[in-house]
């Protein structure tokens, strides 16, 4: 509620100059969808993102005790994996903020059309308003194409980078246990 609000006080307190220069598909937008993610997304996102970090953390906990070996491969990898999360980051952010522009547009296109419809239908322009809404939608789609490959091109990565740490721990476990240092039990547990 009070992001909403203060959004509301925001745009009701601009100028007229502002209301000149942003298209009402974008106003729109922000109290639709960003509101709905503030509501409905936003929490779970957080619950899950916490719960997978700390079951990240504590996974990695214990086998850096158990195997402090791991580390020589954990440390490198984890480098690795804070600088792909920094690319991802950039073009993501910048992805999103494209995909979210092009959103805009369909709203606003969508109120101009209902609110002139009589004056469209008047002088026959049904086809060039269509023809301008396929090209408004073409855009929009394009910009959410480009933000799926960017997520894509980042969680494909992800798991190649967990199973650099898997391997190690294997190949650790597996050598540790032919040679009869490590326990059944533990390597277990490791695996």
């Amino acid at each position: 509620r009070r992001f909403h609000d203060r959004a509301l006080r925001a745009v009701l307190q601009t100028k007229v100059r502002f209301f000149d220069q942003t298209p009402t598909g974008r106003i729109i937008n922000r109290f639709s969808k960003d509101i709905d993610t503030v509501e409905r997304h936003l929490p779970g996102d957080v619950q899950q993102t916490f719960g997978s970090g700390l079951q990240s953390l504590v996974n990695l906990l214990v086998i850096s005790i158990a195997l402090p070996m791991t580390l020589c491969v954990t440390v490198p990898v984890l480098a690795l994996y804070w600088r792909l999360q920094h690319l991802y980051r950039c073009s993501g952010r910048e992805t999103k903020r494209l995909f979210s522009m092009a959103k805009s547009p369909r709203f606003g296109h969508y109120k101009e059309t209902i609110e002139a419809l009589e004056i469209i239908r008047t002088f026959g322009r049904q086809q060039y308003v269509t023809s301008q809404f396929h090209e408004v939608l073409t855009h929009h789609q394009r910009m959410f194409f480009g933000m799926i490959l960017v997520n894509r091109w980042f969680s494909s990565r992800i798991p190649l980078l967990t199973s650099l740490i898997s391997l190690a721990v294997i190949c650790i476990v597996v050598t540790l246990a032919q040679q009869h240092v490590l326990l059944a039990g533990t390597a277990g547990m490791l695996m």
